[in-house]
């Protein structure tokens, strides 16, 4: 058995002490690997984290839509002499929906839904007719509402029957 002195081995014929640690190319390689996995965990984490903001504007644009579409099946207003239907605005480069209710004598309070992260990139306006008879805009049948998050665009089309569809990205 050879006698240690801290970290040094003495061994008879051999001046150098041998030290415990690692090599350069060892923490080169370790380096390495490490970062190349990190590179494609935020990688990962990116593309997670855009699929969670389209999925809830998906949700909070279509839930709006459904929700004013319901308020005009039902005849729910706010507002005074017969239902007309129940408008919702969106204005290009915000990320609001206006809904309100329309009716013979005046309109309903405003209700503003809020989109977190993107941009609708036109203006658009449609009325849902009471008594679940359809939905009024002008042009073509669908109504395409686009709208922006990051440098991708997305669709959600209302038909004129009131179908309303996700159309995904565009």
């Amino acid at each position: 058995m050879l006698p240690y002195i801290g970290n040094w081995k003495l061994e008879i014929g051999n001046c150098r002490p041998q030290r415990a640690g690692y090599t350069l190319v060892e923490l080169l390689i370790t380096m390495t690997i490490t970062l190349t996995l990190l590179t494609f965990g935020l990688s990962a984490y990116r593309q997670m984290q855009m699929s969670q903001q389209v999925t809830a504007a998906e949700s909070s644009i279509i839930g709006a839509l459904t929700a004013a579409e319901k308020r005009a099946t039902v005849g729910d207003k706010d507002c005074t002499g017969g239902l007309l239907g129940i408008q919702v605005t969106t204005a290009a480069g915000a990320g609001t929906m206006t809904t309100q209710a329309i009716c013979q004598a005046n309109v309903g309070t405003a209700t503003q839904t809020n989109v977190a992260n993107i941009a609708f990139t036109t203006g658009s306006v449609l009325t849902f007719q009471p008594l679940a008879q359809g939905v009024n805009f002008t042009g073509a049948d669908p109504l395409n509402i686009d709208y922006m998050i990051g440098v991708a665009k997305y669709r959600v089309s209302v038909s004129k029957s009131g179908t309303i569809l996700y159309g995904g990205k565009q």
